[in-house]
């Protein structure tokens, strides 16, 4: 059996694969902490909001230091998406992390973050398969069984904030 080309490698099947994925998620979370100290100097303060952010990077952070610590508690099978989408996927949350103009925005994505991160797990594959959908990691007619309602419109590439 050959292996496959490192484009269309199955996601989060390998120990390395889960490891690449929480350094991902901590480079992600460096870019929430860099954000929000930019909009928290140059923004009206709003400490409540600042302070839900800050709680949400932690968060980020020590689901990340679960995913690098037990890796192979959290190897999925089949998770209906390649690691190069998943790479892709995170090089776009992370500039949309960058380029917040606004706590709510910031919030927004960073709970996305810590939402898709957390699902990361042996036992949630049609849960992540479903937010994989909802936040852009694959498309809707991704042949995978599970398909989001008609109605749903998932706010972290619709351009919505929370006010």
């Amino acid at each position: 059996m050959h292996a496959q080309p490192a484009t269309s490698a199955p996601a989060l099947v390998t120990l390395e694969d889960v490891t690449e994925f929480a350094r991902m998620v901590l480079a992600t979370a460096d870019s929430v902490h860099a954000t929000l100290k930019r909009l928290s100097a140059s923004s009206a303060k709003n400490p409540d909001l600042g302070y839900s952010i800050l709680t949400e990077e932690y968060a980020i952070r020590a689901r990340a230091n679960i995913l690098l610590n037990d890796s192979a508690r959290h190897t999925v099978e089949d998770a209906g998406f390649s690691q190069a989408d998943l790479r892709k996927f995170m090089g776009s949350l992370d500039k949309r992390v960058e380029e917040c103009v606004s706590m709510a925005d910031l919030l927004s994505a960073s709970t996305d973050l810590i939402t898709f991160a957390s699902a990361v797990s042996s036992g949630n594959v049609k849960i992540l398969e479903v937010l994989a959908q909802a936040f852009g990691v694959i498309g809707a007619d991704h042949p995978s069984g599970t398909q989001l309602r008609a109605d749903s419109t998932p706010t972290a590439w619709t351009g919505n904030t929370i006010d």
